[in-house]
């Protein structure tokens, strides 16, 4: 798991019920990361403190974007992507990339 900041927690989406919802400033911990083909290849990250579940749908995760990440915890977001089944197939300069734009402005947000 890895932890992280919210950072934004506007646009909540209707369909995710006030409990599930993320808090600005809050920590959280990652608990999975994923590529969603169906939805552009946007980012998603399950949170250990705020699972969502069938009544969240058509949500699932909740985007990377949202997230400001630790320097020193970069290493462990890129293994638990690896780690990840929807992603397994991207050797690591394809992860860094994919991850870098969003890493990169969530810890300049920090």
């Amino acid at each position: 798991m890895v932890p992280c900041k919210c950072i934004d927690d506007t646009k909540k989406p209707p369909e995710i019920p006030q409990d599930k919802w993320i808090v600005k400033d809050e920590e959280y911990r990652v608990l999975a990361i994923y590529i969603h083909v169906n939805q552009g290849g946007i980012q998603g990250i399950t949170l250990v403190e705020k699972p969502l579940d069938e009544t969240c749908r058509p949500y699932q995760t909740f985007a990377i974007k949202r997230f400001a990440f630790r320097l020193e915890d970069i290493p462990a977001l890129i293994q638990l992507a690896k780690d990840c089944s929807d992603i397994q197939t991207l050797n690591d300069s394809e992860l860094a990339e994919l991850l870098q734009e969003q890493v990169l402005e969530t810890v300049e947000n920090e």
